[in-house]
């Protein structure tokens, strides 16, 4: 679990589970954004606008600023385009480079 400020200032709360989601809440109106990511997520930390994911393939860097601030219109859609870094280890199965996250 991590806490930090969207880029609009306002409070977000994200999750990771088993499942392998990154679920990103808005306390304030108790919806999320659900993004996949296909691993495990055992934890969960903010640095420097990116949202850090430890998963079974590594550490993954959720760009904050490409998360909507608006919450999704329809409950459990997942996030569209979301901009995910491979911070460590740099191989295919994690992400050989930026990508968008559909």
């Amino acid at each position: 679990m991590a806490v930090f400020a969207a880029p609009d200032g306002t409070p977000r709360l994200a999750t990771g589970s088993h499942d392998g989601t990154v679920r990103i809440w808005n306390p304030r109106n108790r919806k999320a954004h659900t993004l996949f990511l296909a691993d495990q997520v055992y934890a969960l930390t903010e640095h420097r606008g990116l949202l850090i994911a430890g998963t079974d393939s590594g550490y993954l860097g959720i760009d904050i600023s490409s998360v909507p601030i608006d919450p999704p219109m329809i409950a459990g859609q997942y996030l569209d385009e979301v901009t995910v870094h491979a911070l460590w280890p740099t191989v295919p199965r994690a992400a050989a480079k930026s990508h968008r996250v559909h």
